[in-house]
């Protein structure tokens, strides 16, 4: 697929999402040429990711932190290039044969619904399915994709209530790449 033929796709069938960074992301599948299929892929400004690397670098040089800087500030340097550079779980665009929707993407009507503990440590609710039926949802911090019971999409959401039972076994984050393009 042509990055501008993903970037449209995104934008037409896509409901976007804020990321971490209040940035617009897309949460997707694709399946890859080698028919690989990947279920949990947020799409990313390219330009915006640029960017946030080049202030962490001009901020980190306002403190004296360079990739000249010896001992402990070379440390920081080092860090900071490799979270930017080889950080996270990545995948290139020009790998992608198909886009679609993703199951495990709760849509963010629903998102917006879960009410977060005092204590922030842990976003628990329970997601009311479109039969009736209520399940468990747990995360530290992301909600970007989720794990579904057998036989269900996160679009059969079709409300989120504070949790029901604390003792219940949660269905959990789960682990998505980030891909990221030029035109978002």
């Amino acid at each position: 697929m042509l990055q501008d033929t993903i970037v449209k796709y995104l934008k037409d069938h896509i409901e976007p999402i804020l990321d971490l960074h209040g940035h617009k992301a897309y949460r997707c599948s694709v399946t890859l040429k080698d028919g690989l299929y990947l279920p949990c892929i947020l799409m990313k400004s390219e330009q915006q990711h640029v960017n946030m690397a080049l202030d962490a670098f001009r901020d980190s040089r306002k403190e004296g932190i360079t990739d000249s800087s010896g001992g402990n500030q070379f440390d920081k340097y080092w860090s900071l290039l490799r979270s930017y550079v080889v950080g996270g779980n990545r995948l290139s665009w020009h790998h992608i044969a198909s886009i679609d929707r993703s199951p495990f993407a709760i849509p963010m009507d629903k998102i917006k619904e879960i009410q977060t503990e005092p204590n922030l440590t842990w976003i628990a609710f329970s997601g009311v399915m479109d039969d009736g039926k209520v399940f468990s949802f747990g995360t530290p911090f992301a909600t970007e994709f989720f794990e579904m019971p057998q036989g269900y999409d996160a679009r059969r959401i079709v409300r989120i209530d504070a949790l029901h039972n604390r003792n219940s076994s949660f269905f959990r984050e789960k682990t998505y790449f980030e891909c990221y393009l030029d035109g978002l």
